[in-house]
């Protein structure tokens, strides 16, 4: 099955970031450079074919933009994106890491969430040794020292 945007998720998106498509407008060309008119924009909610019997649809640069500007991935766009969650390109996760793992840390006990942001805040030699010394005192409990 190959992946076809869907309007309807695509609608919902934009419904929960609490945009309207001249917000989207406006964003695009003001954040991204691209240009589209409204009437572009609201072709993307319609049924309406194109020139070569196709239902309109973002390009790949503008479907990036939208991504970013809501804050999520381009295949929360698509029909399968539940389908295709775990395949996320690296391409997109290197782009904007923080999107993925504040998401991931979110799942995460508080206590080991904080010992992560503070680890990040370290430089990398005081990294090591702090690791070191989590390790010596977990392995000293494991033995039972």
């Amino acid at each position: 099955m190959s992946s076809k945007f869907d309007r309807t998720k695509y609608k919902t998106i934009i419904k929960k970031n609490n945009l309207q498509q001249q917000d989207i407008v406006d964003k695009l060309y003001n954040e991204y450079n691209i240009e589209i008119t409204l009437g572009g924009v609201k072709s993307w909610t319609r049924t309406t074919l194109n020139a070569q019997g196709e239902i309109f649809q973002p390009n790949i640069k503008t479907l990036n933009a939208l991504a970013d500007i809501c804050n999520c991935s381009i295949q929360d766009f698509f029909s399968d994106a539940d389908q295709k969650r775990e395949q996320i390109t690296l391409q997109e996760i290197s782009k904007k890491p923080e999107r993925y793992s504040k998401s991931l840390l979110s799942t995460l006990p508080s206590d080991l969430n904080d010992l992560l942001n503070y680890y990040q805040m370290l430089d990398e030699k005081d990294r090591k040794k702090y690791l070191d010394e989590i390790k010596q005192t977990a392995m000293s409990k494991i033995s039972g020292n």
